[in-house]
This record gives C-alpha cells, sequence and structure tokens, in this order.
C-alpha cells in the first residue's frame, strides 16, 4: 500500500475517524503502519500527531483514537525492523506531557459523567498498557496520569488556572479532631 514516493506525513494522522469500538479499528493500525514505514520522519510525524491531539476544538472520541494510534506506533515501532522506528519513543516521551494536559482539559469539558468516566478509563488503560509494556519509567506514567486526572503532574503544583486553596488560618490542624491532644504534655508524662 506505501508503493512510490512518500507523501507528507501530515494527513495521514489529522484523518483518523473516532474510535466507534474499544479496541483499535483497521484505520488506526493502518495510520500505524505508515508512520512506522515513515520513520525517517518520525519527528515531523509526532510533531504533528502532537498538534492534531492537542487541538482543543477535536472531539473526545477522536483524541482518543488519537492516543490508540500513538500506543500502536509506540508499541511497534520498538519491533519494527525499520531503520529510525525507535526513535519514536524519545519524541512521544517529550510530547506526551503537552497531550495529556490536552486529555484533561477534554475530559474537564465532558458534559456526562458516562462520558467523563469512559474517557477516563480508556486512557488509563492505555497507561496500565504502556506499564505493562515498560516503554517509559513509572514515574514518568504517573505523571502523565496525574495530569490526565488534575491537570498538573505535581500534587502539590495545582494547574493553570485553578484556584490556590483557601487560606484557613495560623490555627488550622487538620489533624485535630476533637481538640484533646492524642498524648499528654511531656512534663505530665515525666512524673
Amino acid at each position: 500500500p506505501w508503493v512510490g514516493p512518500s507523501p507528507a506525513p501530515e494527513p495521514c494522522p489529522r484523518a483518523l475517524p473516532p474510535s466507534p469500538a474499544p479496541g483499535p479499528p483497521q484505520v488506526i493500525a493502518d495510520g500505524m503502519g505508515w508512520c512506522v514505514a515513515r520513520s525517517t520522519a518520525s519527528s515531523e510525524i509526532v510533531e504533528t500527531i502532537t498538534e492534531a491531539l492537542t487541538l482543543s476544538e477535536t472531539p473526545a472520541p477522536k483524541k482518543i483514537a488519537r492516543l490508540f494510534l500513538v500506543s500502536d506506533i509506540l508499541h511497534n515501532a520498538g519491533t519494527a525492523n525499520v531503520p529510525g522506528a525507535s526513535s519514536f519513543r524519545g519524541h512521544f516521551q517529550r510530547t506526551l506531557p503537552e497531550m495529556f494536559e490536552s486529555l484533561h482539559g477534554c475530559l474537564m469539558g465532558l458534559d456526562s459523567r458516562m462520558g467523563v468516566e469512559t474517557m477516563k478509563d480508556q486512557v488509563v488503560k492505555v497507561l496500565y498498557i504502556w506499564q505493562a509494556w515498560s516503554l517509559f519509567p513509572l514515574s514518568y506514567l504517573s505523571r502523565l496520569e496525574r495530569t490526565l486526572l488534575h491537570g498538573a503532574p505535581d500534587p502539590a503544583k495545582p494547574a493553570a488556572g485553578a484556584e490556590p486553596p483557601a487560606d484557613r488560618g495560623d490555627d488550622s490542624d487538620e489533624d485535630d479532631v476533637d481538640g484533646e491532644p492524642m498524648y499528654p504534655p511531656a512534663a505530665a508524662s515525666a512524673s
């Protein structure tokens, strides 16, 4: 199917239809083959997929289809006997945080609870698969998951535009439930 001169890498990833089924449809498999066959342009392909996945107007099903494409590329590029195919992993590792920020924004923009849960489940399953394949360090995958769920890779840092925690004053103590000390003061126990 890829006879003749290589076309520009842009048309394939942008043309992906939404994924109607949980498994990758044939068009995603074809897209993966197209990308891996042109792995000498892996940097441009990753850039195009990243741009396509991070567009704010892209609907959730299409973002999920593109994430499935990324997953298929990562899985097959590591085993493909194609020069330069392994370079996809490094390129995607640099752009995945941006993709997951976009996925978080999309997730927060969904209206139905069922839609939110479906999207969250599909994306988290991809992360678990990547963990099983040992594609990236566990700490990196955990940051991606935190970004998806909370909008920030570090739990101490709120997402851009998020409200900082309200100032509860100096007398606030989260662990102090009833006001009674758990242990007697040191002076009382010394007797």
